[in-house]
């Protein structure tokens, strides 16, 4: 198996934040923060010489994130994003239906003590 993964993120309202650290706003009006992520993988052949079947799965996929945090005070921070899944190979899902992308949207309401 191989996978990468890659993330950027930008404070459009410009307040110092660690990696893996809260946002502390600067107005009252919270801070703004645009996220970017990106990321594959995929599954070699020899998955089928141990025992395991990938009927009807794909074998790679990507996957585009693109999300947007407000954060109205430290600890509360509202969330949303759209997931954009691109598979080399047909989904299949129940009553015969396949697909080979997904798109999916997410989104976090989060109070942290």
């Amino acid at each position: 198996t191989r996978a990468w993964s890659a993330s950027l993120t930008w404070i459009v309202t410009g307040e110092e934040k660690s990696p893996e650290s809260r946002i502390t706003p600067d107005s009252e009006w919270g801070g703004v923060e645009l996220e970017l992520r990106m990321s594959g993988a995929a599954v070699g052949d020899e998955m089928e010489d141990v025992g395991v079947t990938t009927a009807g799965e794909a074998r790679g996929l990507r996957s585009l994130t693109f999300g947007a945090n407000w954060w109205v005070t430290k600890t509360i921070r509202i969330s949303a994003n759209v997931v954009r899944e691109d598979y080399d190979d047909d989904i299949v899902f129940g009553g015969g239906r396949t697909e080979d992308s997904l798109t999916g949207f997410l989104g976090r309401f989060q109070i942290d003590f």
